[in-house]
């Protein structure tokens, strides 16, 4: 046999060893992978969760690598509603009350004090005297309601005035009429009247009736300033349907302070108590400066200050 022929048989033998060994190999991979095991038991027990995968972080790249929180949603902001605001709470009244200051005509020198006070007052003008006409021009003027204060006559006096100055329970309804008649003359702008006076005139009932049908007639009004406690004026003015009105406090019997202070503490207590109450001062000093003062503390309270004519009108 040739040298070649004996080195392609031995090129040949290698090479069936190696495609015999590949064979084995596939085939020993086909039984591990392929073939079916036996089959492993089913257990009844909830299966454990799977434990965690913990990964180890190095502390130097800690920071750098926490996990950026994921952005909330953009959501469009609801229409805020407009706030109402709430109501203010309405003042409770507490009363109503009227002040009538008396015995304005004898001069001038308190008129132009009328402007400082703010509240409604009336101002109650004795007639025929130097200074009645101007200090009822003057009231008007500072939006003061304006009376005439009717002399009458009563039980004593000591005073001193004018022949058939003060109307008298002896005179004759012509003559009580004629002097109703000059003393209002005297008093423009007046709305009613009250008595200055008159303990022994506002008891007699046929003089009260004259005065009050004439008043009437003119469409005024009557406050009977009550100087006596027999006055019979209330139940008279009901017969002749006449608008009426009576004092419940005088406010400066004596001029002092203190005093007058005390009587309007008074005034509110009453018209607290029936709803409405009517005061009478006069004209002074000091009695004005605590009217301007009370009269707006009261206001400020809740009471309502109205005039008389007001007080008469209102139900």
């Amino acid at each position: 046999m040739s040298a070649k022929k004996k080195k392609g048989d031995g090129r040949d033998m290698v090479i069936a060893v190696l495609v015999f060994l590949v064979a084995v190999e596939s085939y020993a991979l086909f039984v591990r992978f392929e073939r079916p095991g036996p089959a492993k038991p089913v257990s009844l027990k909830k299966a454990a969760p799977p434990a965690k995968k913990t990964t180890s972080v190095n502390p130097e790249t800690a920071k750098v690598f926490q996990p950026i929180p994921e952005k909330p949603p953009t959501v469009a902001p609801l229409a805020q509603a407009v706030p109402v605001a709430p109501a203010l709470p309405t003042k409770k009244r507490l009363g109503r009350i009227a002040i009538i200051i008396d015995d304005w005509g004898y001069n001038a020198n308190h008129c132009e004090n009328l402007a400082e006070i703010e509240e409604p007052v009336t101002v109650a003008i004795l007639p025929n005297l130097p200074h009645s006409t101007e200090i009822a021009t003057c009231a008007h003027r500072h939006n003061k309601e304006v009376m005439l204060h009717l002399p009458m006559e009563p039980h004593w006096n000591l005073d001193k005035y004018p022949q058939d100055y003060i109307i008298r329970i002896s005179m004759s309804r012509a003559k009580v009429e004629k002097l109703l008649d000059q003393a209002l003359k005297s008093i423009p702008y007046a709305a009613g009247v009250n008595n200055h006076m008159g303990s022994k005139a506002t008891e007699n009932r046929r003089l009260m009736a004259i005065v009050f049908e004439a008043l009437q007639k003119k469409r005024l009004f009557f406050v009977d300033s009550v100087v006596t406690g027999d006055s019979i004026c209330p139940e008279v003015a009901q017969q002749k349907g006449l608008r009426f009105a009576r004092r419940d406090v005088f406010l400066d019997n004596q001029n002092d302070r203190h005093y007058i202070e005390t009587q309007f503490a008074q005034l509110a207590q009453l018209a607290r108590e029936k709803g409405f109450a009517v005061a009478i001062g006069h004209d002074r000093a000091l009695t004005l400066q605590i009217i301007k003062e009370q009269t707006k503390l009261l206001a400020d309270e809740g009471f309502q200050m109205i005039t008389i004519n007001e007080l008469i009108k209102q139900p």
